[in-house]
């Protein structure tokens, strides 16, 4: 991601619009998105972190392009809001845009 990006050291990573509700057009296509820890910092925990390619949303959840070490491609995925998921990279509630 920070590659596709350009974007800093994930240390330097705050959150910014939250992407679950966003009004239409408030963020753009293409726009890096992650999860973010209860002190606004990227998670280092074991409740899980994520960063994504925001597509769009629909009712369902966001659509995102990502991508994870275990299938080693870049992917289209919906991800819904879920409160009761382990991990936060399966909550479209987790997700706020990369400032």
């Amino acid at each position: 991601m920070r590659q596709t990006t350009n974007a800093p050291g994930t240390q330097f990573w705050r959150p910014g619009v939250k992407v679950l509700g966003a009004p239409f057009g408030a963020i753009a296509r293409g726009t890096a998105i992650a999860t973010f820890d209860e002190k606004d910092r990227y998670p280092t925990d074991a409740k899980g972190k994520h960063a994504a390619i925001y597509l769009h949303q629909t009712a369902q959840g966001i659509v995102v392009l990502d991508q994870w070490n275990s299938l080693g491609k870049v992917s289209t995925r919906t991800i819904r809001a879920n409160p009761k998921a382990t991990s936060r990279s399966n909550n479209a509630d987790a997700y706020y845009v990369i400032e």
